[in-house]
């Protein structure tokens, strides 16, 4: 992939209170959003979350859940800088996004939907940098039916924004569609292929995708998921170790060691790397914006009657903005130092 540094001029400006009072704003809902979630009886979950692909009809549902399953996280990286510049730049981050069934009753529910919505504010000075960055998308899923036995076909259609504050940029819609084709091996194995079209992927966004993989759990402490362009373990070599790993196209990676203390509280350390692709008003219909970090965490979270809480921080790293098409070809064009940061979540079903 070629990447070439790109130094502009800077124009300061300061926006700094115009930024706090935005990420007082959004803290608020999604703080509102976790005492809502307490007070509804959410009970413990998992960290993993559903978003707007295939995975909202594929992936089991859990036996607590009635209705949904959600997660929500605020981030808070301060004190950075833009490294060519010296500017300011902090980080505050909220995301939301789970999945919906309509049918209490079915494991199998024949329609849901999926959503995402996270907001990323950056507090800088620095104008080549956007104030913040939105992705809001909804998808709805329906299984289709059985085309032979242990063969059964489903789809979603969606569409959603990846935007620089201007929600009336038409460059920054983008639609979501899938269609999968399940085969049940087993109670503890399956395979999926499909063809997946992702408006906003940082890859070939404009060109559906094909994918197959084959997922298997053949004891309750070994699963694996094998194919293209996902791959995931999750692997617990004693009571209290777990190991989980997913890697997806093209360099979305994230690892995860756990230690309980019980079966309710413990600690983990994680390692993930992505990237965020959206369109700035200002540019081209074909010049995208991308935001690239690495980050490493240490975490405690708690699982409780009403849900999974977690607390923790960590290191945000090799953070930079680059301008191009997709991730095969970007030029960047902004460099941002290396700061440690915190964060809370809060993942519940209903």
């Amino acid at each position: 992939m070629r990447r070439r540094r790109v130094r502009l001029p800077t124009l300061c400006e300061s926006k700094l209170m115009l930024n706090y009072s935005r990420r007082f704003v959004f803290g608020a809902g999604v703080l509102a959003s976790l005492v809502v979630g307490v007070a509804m009886g959410w009970g413990p979950v998992a960290t993993a979350t559903a978003q707007t692909g295939p995975s909202i009809l594929i992936r089991p549902w859990q036996e607590e859940v009635k209705y949904a399953e959600t997660t929500d996280r605020i981030t808070y990286v301060p004190n950075g800088h833009v490294k060519e510049t010296d500017g300011d730049f902090d980080v505050f981050s909220t995301e939301s996004q789970g999945r919906i069934r309509f049918d209490p009753e079915n494991p199998d529910p024949r329609f849901v939907l999926g959503y995402q919505a996270d907001i990323h504010d950056f507090g800088t000075d620095d104008a080549r940098i956007p104030e913040v960055i939105n992705v809001v998308a909804i998808s709805g899923g329906v299984q289709l039916g059985e085309i032979a036995e242990d063969w059964r076909v489903s789809a979603i259609l969606g569409a959603g924004t990846a935007n620089d504050g201007h929600w009336n940029d038409d460059n920054s819609f983008f639609g979501r569609a899938a269609v999968n084709v399940q085969y049940i091996v087993d109670e503890t194995s399956q395979w999926n292929f499909g063809m997946d079209y992702n408006g906003n992927r940082t890859v070939f966004p404009d060109l559906p995708l094909p994918y197959v993989y084959y997922y298997s759990r053949p004891d309750p402490k070994f699963g694996y998921t094998v194919g293209f362009p996902f791959m995931s373990i999750d692997w617990l070599p004693q009571d209290q170790v777990r190991l989980e790993a997913t890697w997806a196209l093209p360099i979305s990676l994230t690892g995860r060691l756990s230690y309980y203390f019980t079966e309710d509280l413990r600690v983990y350390g994680e390692y993930s790397r992505s990237t965020q692709r959206f369109h700035r008003k200002r540019d081209s219909d074909t010049r995208y914006t991308f935001y690239e970090g690495q980050q490493a965490i240490g975490a405690v979270e708690w699982a409780n009657p009403y849900g999974v809480l977690t607390v923790g921080g960590g290191y945000a790293f090799e953070r930079e903005f680059g301008r191009g098409w997709d991730s095969r070809d970007i030029d960047v064009f902004a460099e941002v130092s290396d700061e440690p940061f915190m964060f809370i979540q809060f993942a519940g079903r209903f």
